[in-house]
């Protein structure tokens, strides 16, 4: 970059359109990063490439003093967007790595695009609806975007266990959200989903099912006559399945309870500046697949309506 052209603070590199996340490396000097460089040195994708920038740090101090100890987090722009943080160490603790995702700030209407195909989950009702794909394909922005429609339409009070919160979810005169980050509000996501039964909750929110305890709670919420949405780890929308019993141990019992309280799910792929949305709805052969743990048949028996797929630009 010549050195006549205006180097862009990080503040104003987040803001920019199409900018996903920002990369940065810090070194560690006496136990201690310090940001004294007048230009500091990053990648930021744009629109799926990496591109190496200098910039100004500004508000990368204020960040890294924000962390109390932990390694995930969120914050806040004076601007009002939201940005997730995760922080790690690298080199023999030589240097701390920070790693930033822009998040949008309004909750895209994705669900709003979708509600054609997503008939199942129009309207909250007690079961366990999964959300998966690989990371960056808009898990969490989908469920925001479901949830803000539950909250404006439906006469919702949502309970969220996050980590971190990424998207705050505004109260309307229909409904609202207590949401809870896991680490700050709550110890985890299993007593976050246990404490949320006692909350007169219609719809509980759990940002990654990714243990055997936080997936056996989720399923007994749903058990109990709540909507539970939540994100799974999985390959597509059969692995969602194979994922889920996996995590609550593949017994006769728990393949019985999951049959009967899982509603469907969504798998999520991005490709370039669009996202393919892929439906995976229960049915009485998916009920019996599941319930047999015939788990090899669930792609033969989902049916036609649920193979379809819808492919959404981004701005």
């Amino acid at each position: 970059m010549e050195s006549d052209t205006k180097v862009l603070s990080l503040s104003e590199i987040v803001e920019q359109q199409g900018v996903s996340d920002v990369h940065v490396q810090l070194p560690i000097h006496n136990g201690h990063t310090s940001i004294t460089m007048d230009k500091l040195y990053g990648f930021m994708r744009m629109r799926g490439t990496l591109i190496h920038i200098p910039f100004e740090g500004d508000v990368l101090t204020d960040i890294l003093t924000q962390k109390n100890n932990r390694r995930d987090f969120a914050y806040t722009l004076p601007s009002g967007k939201r940005l997730r943080i995760a922080l790690r160490y690298a080199n023999n603790q030589k240097m701390v790595e920070v790693f930033i995702r822009v998040l949008p700030k309004n909750i895209p209407p994705v669900f709003q695009e979708l509600r054609s195909f997503l008939k199942p989950v129009e309207t909250p009702s007690p079961g366990l609806f999964l959300v998966s794909g690989p990371t960056g394909s808009g898990k969490s922005t989908f469920l925001a975007s479901l949830s803000t429609y539950y909250l404006s339409a439906m006469g919702t009070h949502m309970v969220t266990i996050e980590d971190p919160i990424e998207y705050l979810l505004p109260a309307t005169e229909l409904g609202y959200a207590s949401q809870r980050e896991v680490g700050v509000d709550t110890p985890d996501f299993a007593t976050g989903v246990k404490d949320a039964l006692r909350e007169d909750p219609d719809v509980i929110l759990i940002g990654e099912i990714r243990d055997p305890d936080t997936a056996q709670t989720a399923l007994t919420a749903a058990e109990t006559g709540h909507m539970v949405l939540g994100t799974i780890h999985a390959g597509s929308c059969c692995e969602t399945v194979e994922r889920y019993l996996a995590l609550i141990d593949n017994n006769t019992y728990n393949a019985l309870r999951l049959s009967n309280t899982f509603k469907g799910s969504l798998y999520l792929t991005k490709q370039k500046d669009s996202i393919i949305y892929e439906s995976f709805w229960n049915n009485d052969a998916i009920r019996t697949n599941i319930r047999e743990q015939k788990t090899h048949l669930l792609e033969q028996n989902r049916g036609v309506k649920a193979r379809e797929k819808k492919e959404i630009k981004l701005s």
